[in-house]
């Protein structure tokens, strides 16, 4: 039977063993980043939003369009008047994939935007002011989706919004 002492000694020997860092596996510590700029495609180095999308895609929201960049190159989504289904303003302060796959875009006075992927255009919701059931405010600075696939919109001036998505209705929330 081992003394007290004994066990004592072994159980600085295993903790001894199993910090050392000569005997761990761990993560190398070299990262590496890659800079990607406007010289590969970017429309713009002021990004203010990013998001990986379920498809691996990573989307960027700058002052001047929507970005998606596929690992290779880059194809950017701006505002023209003169073309339906373009999105509705090229600044862009938030981008989310709502559980569905939808990708809804936060633009500074253009509204909301959903992106059909399968289409390639983009449905927006603006501020309607003799339709009280739409978005209170074209400018708007951030979006979140709740468990029950709600939107909440958050606006500069109209307060926070939450919208239906089967219904497309728009309920405001105003501090008064």
């Amino acid at each position: 039977m081992l003394k007290y002492s004994g066990i004592k000694n072994l159980c600085y020997i295993i903790i001894v063993v199993l910090l050392s860092p000569s005997f761990s596996n761990g993560q190398s510590r070299i990262l590496k980043f890659e800079h990607i700029q406007t010289d590969a495609g970017l429309s713009q180095s002021n990004v203010l939003s990013i998001l990986q999308d379920s498809r691996g895609f990573m989307w960027f929201g700058t002052r001047d369009g929507l970005n998606k960049y596929d690992g290779y190159k880059f194809t950017v989504y701006r505002n023209d008047p003169k073309t339906p289904g373009t999105i509705s303003n090229d600044y862009i302060n938030d981008i989310i994939e709502s559980r569905d796959g939808n990708l809804w875009i936060a633009t500074w006075g253009g509204g909301l935007n959903c992106f059909d992927r399968q289409k390639g255009n983009f449905t927006y919701y603006k501020y309607n002011p003799k339709d009280p059931k739409s978005i209170s405010s074209n400018f708007i600075t951030s979006i979140q989706e709740d468990k029950k696939g709600n939107l909440w919109i958050g606006t500069e001036s109209g307060g926070l919004n939450m919208m239906d998505q089967k219904t497309k209705i728009f309920k405001h929330f105003r501090n008064n």
